[in-house]
């Protein structure tokens, strides 16, 4: 494997660990929630409200598809799972992972290119 091919595969194992911004939002939530908990079993009832509150947050990310967070974590660096797929697959293609491909018309070009795709 030559160095450029080597240096764009390390690139790709990196963005198959990044985590996405929802990723993030449902492991923050359930820490949240989960402390919440630990608190309203060990200090008393009033900290149910924290676990609701995650609770709540997270429920409204997911009506706005994350919008009213997104801009939050975008600033310390948290991406879409969409941004993170597209350099990943930008990647494979310059290392030349889709030119095994068939030279068909373009509705089986895009078939193609989607299974190999969903293959990894």
């Amino acid at each position: 494997m030559s160095t450029h091919a080597a240096a764009l595969s390390e690139r790709i194992r990196e963005l198959d660990s990044e985590w996405d911004f929802d990723r993030v939002m449902e492991a923050k939530t359930a820490v949240v929630g989960l402390a919440g908990v630990a608190l309203a079993l060990g200090v008393g009832r009033k900290f149910l409200a924290v676990p609701m509150i995650a609770a709540a947050a997270l429920l409204s990310s997911g009506l706005s598809r994350g919008a009213v967070f997104l801009s939050v974590f975008r600033m310390v660096g948290f991406r879409s799972r969409e941004e993170i797929d597209a350099d990943r697959f930008t990647l494979k293609g310059l290392r030349g992972d889709f030119q095994h491909l068939p030279e068909v018309g373009a509705q089986q070009r895009a078939t193609a290119v989607w299974d190999a795709v969903r293959a990894r």
